[in-house]
């Protein structure tokens, strides 16, 4: 167990918004503070007088969202289909490209923050779901026709854009491998918590009909816990920002299968407007960078 005198705090600073992050926990040690310098150039942090950790961060270094994928006449089409971010286990993943109007009111695939490889060591944004997060999204995004397809027909009649989403777009892992979760969790929940008007600015643009929320953490958690993990999180904020616009919608809970189960089930549960037709699903899932190793696909879903 570290002394307390191991324990330094980490921050990141926002440059042109004055806005800092500090983030102290149990886990923010010398030497994770001296690991997350040797992740990032030596021109983006500096030391205090009392060993804090300042990480600068510019809003302009936003790993943007993006448009990577298209469900028109019941398949996926790259979006664009001509252009590659990169390869991975030699499949092309395709770049994606910036949302537009005709996008409004499609499907909103959420993770928490960009991490080691939507980054670069100079903090430059890459792009959302890059190395094996974005090659699982890729090879297994067929797996949601079953929450598309029991969307109303009108919902999809037109085609429905899959948008990757960071509801915080700086790396609140500081690009940690192997990530530490307690330092990402802490930097999260306060970073979203300085930002959340431009994840929910956001949300207002994309107005989605499916949100995903594949945030890292447990499907089901303590109504309050001591320490909320960032699906907890996002969950509270698409809940609060589906409220204040009083949308209508359905709430679809993916049971996590125990290690000896082969299968989970979707349940549909109630919506809070009971004389409205919902107007949004929301489900949750876990992080697709585990989609491959730890998930069963065989979705059965009710009523």
């Amino acid at each position: 167990m570290p002394t307390p005198f191991d324990i330094v705090d980490i921050c990141v600073q926002l440059v042109r918004n004055n806005i800092t992050v500090h983030t102290i926990t149990s886990s923010t040690t010398t030497a994770v503070r001296d690991a997350v310098t040797k992740q990032i150039s030596s021109d983006k942090w500096r030391l205090t007088a009392d060993s804090a950790l300042v990480v600068d961060w510019d809003l302009d270094q936003s790993v943007r969202d993006v448009v990577r994928y298209r469900w028109h006449e019941d398949e996926w089409r790259d979006e664009p289909g001509d252009t590659f971010a990169y390869h991975a286990k030699k499949t092309p993943i395709p770049t994606g490209r910036d949302f537009r109007e005709e996008d409004r009111g499609g499907i909103l695939l959420i993770m928490e923050s960009p991490h080691l490889h939507e980054v670069t060591c100079d903090l430059q944004p890459v792009s959302p779901a890059s190395g094996l997060t974005g090659y699982n999204i890729h090879v297994l995004k067929s797996k949601l026709a079953p929450l598309i397809e029991r969307m109303p027909q009108q919902w999809r009649r037109n085609g429905l854009s899959l948008t990757l989403c960071n509801p915080l777009q700086f790396p609140a892992s500081l690009r940690l491998d192997p990530i530490d979760s307690s330092l990402r969790n802490d930097l999260f929940r306060k970073g979203i918590n300085k930002l959340h008007d431009d994840f929910r600015a956001r949300l207002d643009n994309y107005a989605p009909v499916l949100i995903i929320n594949t945030c890292t953490g447990k499907p089901v958690a303590a109504e309050n816990p001591r320490k909320p993990d960032p699906k907890w999180v996002a969950r509270k904020l698409i809940s609060a920002w589906l409220t204040e616009k009083e949308i209508p919608f359905h709430r679809i809970a993916y049971g996590h299968p125990s290690k000896n189960e082969t299968g989970g089930s979707l349940m549909r549960k109630g919506r809070p407007y009971t004389n409205a037709r919902p107007r949004c699903h929301v489900v949750e899932l876990p992080h697709p960078s585990t989609w491959r190793s730890t998930w069963n696909w065989s979705l059965e879903l009710g009523g």
